[in-house]
């Protein structure tokens, strides 16, 4: 077994990639040689870091979300040299509301013991449990 085997779900909170893609013009194709799958998102709107990650290339905040089927994220699988998009399954969160406060707190997530803390614990104790991890767009449930 590859230590790649081991990977269950893939987390970001607060991520800033698609300002890189956009602002810096860096690649939005992941290099790795494995799925990435489940990939969880978490965002808060008032984080200024952080953003949605499955939206296309072309979508900016506080345009329209419509199905679509390029994503903003692809990878090549390194067997059948065949690309893909890789769906995220991004999570909103309030940070603000549901934080005690200090610092930047939009992209205080780890304070975050009402929304973003139990959703990840669900998604890490799914793992631990073998449980089926979430993988549609619909929120992971507090």
């Amino acid at each position: 077994m590859q230590t790649t085997d081991k990977i269950q779900a893939f987390v970001t909170a607060g991520s800033p990639l698609r300002k890189y893609v956009d602002l810096f013009d860096w690649g939005n194709q992941i290099q790795c040689p494995y799925q990435v799958k489940p990939w969880y998102n978490f965002w808060d709107p008032c984080d200024p870091v952080a953003d949605q990650l499955d939206p296309p290339k072309n979508w900016h905040l506080g345009n329209a979300l419509k199905p679509a089927n390029a994503k903003l994220f692809s990878r090549i699988d390194l067997n059948s040299e065949t690309p893909f998009f890789i769906d995220v399954c991004d999570q909103q969160v309030d940070n603000v509301k549901n934080s005690p406060g200090g610092g930047l707190i939009a992209h205080n997530y780890w304070d975050n013991g009402k929304d973003f803390v139990p959703r990840l614990a669900r998604i890490v104790c799914a793992i631990v449990a073998g449980e089926p991890v979430l993988e549609s767009k619909e929120s992971i449930a507090v």
